[in-house]
């Protein structure tokens, strides 16, 4: 199988169903947004410009411009967090495949204010010493065993396998220790398997070493990396701390990846041994003309279609 980078959505989509991961991350198949995955954009959205606005403070800038939100002042204090809730929410509500409702709204505005609000305010960008909000990141692994060569008809494609994504906020807590924020507003799950992330879980989170990775990269000069995922509705914030050796172990994590990915030659489907495909996967719930799976069958799907084909 063709894999030429990682991203954490794209390793946790492996593990949950190989066969999806293919149709996505090969393919280019998408199916389209949530509901639930628009509402956190929007919360992510707010979080981002509040980031935006402490950063463009701290580099003396009157003003900066944000593709949702248009040219922005600086002050720190306006506009309310209840307009920028509603210029985001106006601006996505109709991406999912069924718009956003007032409820919806309400939600959002919801979400927001209990990341602004919780402990004191010490989520608040506008409080904390911002090095970049949304930043994102695409890095080549210059190792030996990350080197992919693939035969596609007549063309050789080589190259060395890199870690893509984007850190909701980077933050600096002291000047030898950086952290990376990521807000969550679903459940505190892995879902390919079902289990609680429990903190010692987190130790072991893909998304959070691939962080820890990318900042050691970005930015090498700190000593000390920590990273908090944020569960708004599910448990509050979860904090690791990673030291050096533990670079280490997320090659040793992105290798055996990669190396189970390359590897494969017919990715295997989790149907029907989980009753996920119904609730969570858009090739099972759609037929191969876009219209929904009515059947609920597999032989329906587009999931199915796709691998006959």
């Amino acid at each position: 199988m063709i894999i030429t980078y990682f991203r954490s959505s794209s390793l946790n989509r492996w593990k949950y169903c190989p066969q999806s991961y293919f149709f996505e991350y090969v393919l280019g198949y998408k199916g389209p947004p949530n509901p639930k995955a628009v509402k956190g954009t929007i919360v992510h959205k707010v979080w981002e410009i509040l980031g935006k606005k402490k950063l463009a403070t701290q580099l003396g800038k009157s003003k900066f411009t944000d593709d949702v939100y248009g040219e922005v002042s600086s002050n720190l204090w306006y506009p309310k967090i209840n307009e920028l809730v509603a210029i985001a929410f106006d601006h996505y509500k109709n991406d999912p495949e069924k718009p956003l409702g007032s409820y919806d709204f309400y939600e959002c505005k919801n979400w927001t204010w209990k990341t602004l609000k919780y402990n004191d305010k010490v989520f608040d960008p506008r409080r904390q010493k911002i090095i970049q909000p949304e930043q994102f990141f695409d890095i080549v692994i210059d190792r030996p065993w990350a080197h992919y060569e693939y035969k596609i008809g007549d063309k050789i494609i080589e190259g060395q396998l890199a870690i893509k994504g984007t850190i909701d906020l980077i933050t600096e807590v002291s000047p030898n220790t950086i952290e990376s924020q990521d807000l969550k507003t679903g459940r505190r799950l892995d879902w390919a398997t079902g289990h609680e992330k429990t903190y010692g879980k987190l130790l072991d989170d893909l998304q959070l070493h691939l962080y820890n990775y990318a900042i050691r990269h970005l930015f090498p000069n700190y000593e000390n990396v920590i990273s908090t995922i944020f569960y708004i509705n599910d448990g509050g914030p979860y904090t690791v701390y990673f030291e050096p050796k533990d670079f280490d172990k997320t090659e040793a994590k992105l290798k055996r990846f990669f190396e189970q990915i390359k590897s494969c030659q017919t990715p295997k489907t989790i149907y029907p041994h989980s009753l996920k495909c119904d609730k969570l996967c858009h090739f099972f719930k759609t037929k191969p003309d876009g219209t929904p799976n009515k059947s609920k069958t597999y032989e329906d799907s587009h999931c199915y279609f796709i691998k006959k084909h």
